[in-house]
């Protein structure tokens, strides 16, 4: 089999570069738009702090990467007929004929297959793109749109192109609960348990319309981390930190599909009182105090799985995270105009209460 070298900049390595998100023209609407904001501690909330229920108590898991290549997604997934396989340096691909077109099915692996072993490239996924719907979307042509602040996809610059626009309006060809249901059953066939993130109809022109969803993944009702933000400390480079699932959807069914860093638990370790939310929120209020010298708002707090590299065994061990993002106003003195807000992703351990990255 021919192995070739190609570098591909898809949407995992745009939402490990986003660090920072600046205000635009016309910002999407989200599904989980968060409630009118609370003032506690002197800080403003955009979140209800009194609808927020969480578990007293977390088990740690023994994980590994979810395997696509373990269930037939060329059946589930490929519409054409196959007519070749390659090798990449992100996996293994199947490529189909389809309506004068073609169909390409990445299998992730982490660089085994092309350079006969890990830690070459990106893991525990897939991704499928139909060639066949056009150019309304394209990894070469980047449209710089920014999401909601703390969104589960927090700062990712969309690769879909020649937008009208976004919202939620329900399309004729079928409505999005029912896409919804349907992408969720088909996860359970790959035996993954996933959670609705955000959602948007997009309007490209009155023949292209069609849905954006995005998953991630939930272990005991727990989801792992959609987030990934390093500020630039290489000791956490081989956490499992940005665990998410994306679907394009027409009325040609699903048109591009990519999973990354999803895991599968193999063994559920012991179950531990984590530090509460009221601790780790009183934890968050002095500790922000000491580190931001301008207004400073909660847009969201969550309580989210981690993916730790196993000292004694290949994997990583889930372990609980407070997760708490930040918005900080900037003024520039000399023009006297508003800066672009800068967002922040500050996590704590919830088993030890010891900061990431400080």
């Amino acid at each position: 089999m021919k192995k070739q070298i190609k570098v591909i900049m898809c949407s995992v390595s745009l939402i490990m570069s986003m660090l920072t998100v600046a205000s635009c023209n016309e910002k999407p609407q989200s599904t989980n738009t968060n409630p009118s904001a609370d003032t506690a501690g002197g800080f403003d909330y955009k979140c209800r702090l009194d609808q927020m229920n969480f578990p007293e108590e977390v088990s740690l898991y023994q994980a590994d990467y979810w395997k696509a290549t373990d269930y037939d997604l060329e059946a589930d997934l490929l519409k054409g007929i196959i007519i070749d396989h390659e090798v990449w340096a992100e996996g293994p691909q199947t490529i189909t004929q389809y309506k004068k077109s073609n169909e390409y099915l990445t299998f992730y692996d982490d660089g085994e297959s092309f350079f006969g072993k890990k830690g070459n490239s990106i893991d525990g996924g897939f991704k499928y793109s139909d060639a066949s719907a056009g150019d309304w979307y394209s990894e070469k042509s980047i449209a710089e749109l920014k999401w909601d602040l703390c969104g589960p996809m927090s700062g990712v610059v969309s690769d879909i192109q020649n937008i009208q626009s976004w919202g939620n309006e329900e399309l004729s060809f079928c409505s999005l609960k029912d896409e919804k249901d349907t992408l969720l059953k088909q996860f359970q066939k790959w035996d993954l348990d996933m959670q609705l993130l955000e959602n948007y109809t997009i309007k490209i022109s009155s023949k292209q319309n069609g849905y954006l969803l995005m998953f991630t993944e939930l272990i005991d009702e727990i989801p792992l981390m959609p987030y990934f933000y390093t500020e630039g400390d290489t000791r956490y480079n081989d956490w499992l930190l940005n665990c998410h699932a994306y679907a394009y959807v027409s009325e040609e069914g699903v048109i591009k599909m990519e999973f990354a860093n999803l895991v599968q638990p193999i063994q559920k370790m012991e179950k531990i009182k984590i530090i509460s939310f009221k601790e780790a929120k009183e934890k968050m209020e002095e500790y922000l105090k000491k580190k931001y010298i301008n207004k400073v708002t909660i847009e969201d707090i969550g309580l989210y799985y981690i993916g730790i590299p196993n000292s004694e065994e290949s994997g990583y061990v889930l372990t609980p995270f407070w997760f708490f993002c930040v918005s900080s106003e900037a003024w520039n003195a000399e023009e006297k105009t508003e800066m672009p807000t800068n967002v922040f992703y500050e996590l704590l351990n919830a088993t030890n209460g010891e900061w990431l990255y400080h």
